[in-house]
């Protein structure tokens, strides 16, 4: 063909890509919008394929010729993984003979491609039995192993509420872990337990390493906590989780130990009772043992005291009631007419035991 009818043809093929571009972009043109997203992280297939679904997304799948453009586009300059995985075969199938289905397509996809973009002589198993595929900065699409580290690119639904820049100096442990609420006044109190966030402070966490994680708002910004098993570059200590910053006007979940709305213990009754139980406890406990030892030494010197005098007999028409041990100075005054001394031995009682003072009334006196 000549220069210009070349020319004419490109710019033709150009205009026609724009145009499935904004078609398929438009809501509601074939269901929600599609957004192919790449994370900025090199990983192998495996982790690749678990970061999509971490942050809420898949791993791509491409259905047309106007959804590789966005995938080549949203790829940039570097190749990224597709979702496209061969099943059955071997290194030595046939590229004729192989079966490649979409991982993760979305509803009303089937997993069999019915649009590809191979790279002529792909798939060829040229580095073995290569069962994955990545597309390339042309938008073509080549057959890989598993292992090499590619960028995910993911499919989104719609678009996501964050971008995809990790804000390490962001991530945070929350120490202080109770839930809070913010009255109409604009202060903070406890929240009644009816109303409480399961998954505040990590009650309900997957894992309890993670419970008192969150990343930190500055200002008015504020990030998407995503638990990815990846470190967060938290001081010297390894926290698996990301911090992306949310995008303007989105809302985003700053985690578990998110401090605008948890924190323990903190001033109030929690304080107050930690203090109670750690200093004045022990003294209450001490008082207390004190008062039950007292009790039951008086309680143990009655019952010896009761004992001996039963043991003094009721003789003959006399009624004998005992006195506590006591000194000669101490004894209680009483008429002479109702006091004896009565010879401890002699009436078979240990001088240790009662003592020597013991009031007789005769059986007449009531």
């Amino acid at each position: 063909p000549t220069p210009r009818a070349a020319s004419t043809r490109t710019t033709t093929m150009r205009a026609t890509a724009v145009v499935a571009l904004l078609l398929h972009a438009l809501p509601g043109s074939h269901g929600a919008a599609t957004t192919f997203v790449r994370v900025p992280e090199d990983l192998a297939y495996a982790e690749a394929e678990a970061r999509c679904t971490q942050i809420g997304a898949a791993i791509a799948s491409i259905h047309s010729a106007a959804e590789n453009e966005l995938a080549r586009t949203a790829c940039g300059n570097s190749a990224c993984w597709l979702g496209l995985a061969e099943t059955g075969g071997d290194a030595g199938t046939a590229a004729a003979n192989q079966t490649w289905l979409w991982q993760d397509p979305p509803a009303g996809q089937t997993a069999l491609p019915a649009y590809t973009n191979w790279a002529a002589g792909a798939p060829d198993n040229a580095g073995g039995d290569q069962r994955n595929a990545i597309i390339d900065t042309a938008g073509e699409w080549h057959d890989s192993l598993s292992s090499p580290s590619h960028a995910p690119l993911c499919r989104v639904a719609g678009e996501l509420n964050f971008t995809l820049d990790h804000a390490p100096q962001q991530c945070q442990v929350n120490t202080k872990c109770r839930q809070k609420k913010r009255t109409s006044k604009g202060k903070t109190g406890n929240v009644p337990r009816k109303d409480r966030d399961p998954t505040c402070c990590g009650r309900g966490a997957e894992t309890s390493n993670i419970k008192h994680r969150s990343c930190a708002p500055v200002g008015d910004a504020t990030y998407q906590f995503v638990q990815t098993g990846m470190a967060c570059d938290v001081g010297e200590s390894v926290e698996e989780y990301k911090c992306y910053p949310c995008k303007p006007g989105k809302t985003c979940d700053m985690g578990p130990g998110d401090e605008g709305r948890c924190k323990w213990p903190g001033p109030g009754h929690g304080t107050f009772v930690g203090v109670f139980l750690v200093f004045l406890g022990p003294i209450i406990f001490c008082i207390f043992a004190g008062v039950g030892w007292y009790v039951h030494k008086r309680k143990n010197a009655d019952e010896t005291y009761a004992a001996a005098a039963r043991r003094v007999l009721c003789r003959r028409g006399t009624k004998v009631r005992a006195v506590a041990p006591t000194t000669s100075e101490e004894a209680p005054a009483l008429p002479a007419s109702t006091v004896s001394v009565v010879d401890a031995p002699a009436a078979g009682i240990a001088p240790n035991e009662l003592g020597t003072v013991v009031s007789v009334k005769p059986a007449n006196q009531r």
